[in-house]
């Protein structure tokens, strides 16, 4: 059996946590894996940078653990002189690639926590935080790349993304049919939950409540 992919922010960041995430006892129990993981990026950053690595590997099934929705991600050219995240490969906790790309993140900063900006300054967030950027991503670069590759996949979340929507009703329309197409309704839920639901609390989850959740997702592959 070849190795898996995991993907995700903080929750699957291994070098961020003083908890054993449910990546690494997921590798370590069940199937070595890869993991591209970054504490504080969100959609586009994830989905690009596994995109990325996954097209010089060699893997048979890939796991997903998205974050919040409304995180800025910005790639830089090799020019750029100012970044705060760069993604390395690894496996387990150890790097086997470092990273080549540059990429401003904005961590736990959400577009509904900056609406007190003023007007230019909330234009360009504006710009950077619509929902058309990130969900063709993911369907462009990562799900369909994967049914190329006959690629199986999980995908699953930290919060569920239709409880983040506030003040979108007038597109709602329309970010569903995008949900849609990157297979929402066939999403991983933990006991007909999300990550935050099922563990009963925002915060990081524990190295028992990751165990939980790495074995969860585990059952759900082999089924």
């Amino acid at each position: 059996m070849e190795k898996h992919l995991l993907v995700g922010c903080s929750f699957t960041d291994p070098r961020w946590q003083d908890a054993i995430p449910w990546s690494v006892h997921y590798s370590k129990n069940y199937q070595t894996s890869y993991i591209v993981a970054k504490a504080g990026m969100g959609w586009n950053g994830i989905c690009t940078e596994a995109y990325m690595y996954a097209q010089n590997l060699k893997f048979d099934h890939c796991v997903i653990m998205l974050p919040d929705m409304w995180r800025m991600d910005i790639e830089l050219n090799h020019e750029g002189n100012t970044a705060n995240a760069m993604v390395d490969l690894l496996e387990s906790d150890r790097i086997i690639i470092p990273a080549v790309r540059k990429w401003i993140i904005s961590g736990g900063l959400h577009w509904n926590q900056i609406t007190t900006l003023h007007s230019k300054e909330l234009k360009l967030f504006d710009q950077l935080y619509k929902y058309q950027d990130f969900l063709p991503i993911m369907r462009e670069h990562v799900l369909l790349s994967l049914r190329a590759r006959n690629i199986s996949y999980t995908i699953t979340a930290i919060k569920d993304p239709m409880h983040q929507l506030e003040g979108l009703d007038y597109i709602k329309d329309d970010i569903v049919e995008l949900f849609d197409s990157v297979e929402y309704k066939n999403w991983l839920r933990f006991d007909g939950k999300f990550v935050d639901e099922f563990v009963g609390h925002n915060n990081h989850p524990t190295t028992e409540e990751h165990k939980l959740i790495g074995d969860y997702i585990w059952q759900n592959h082999l089924t």
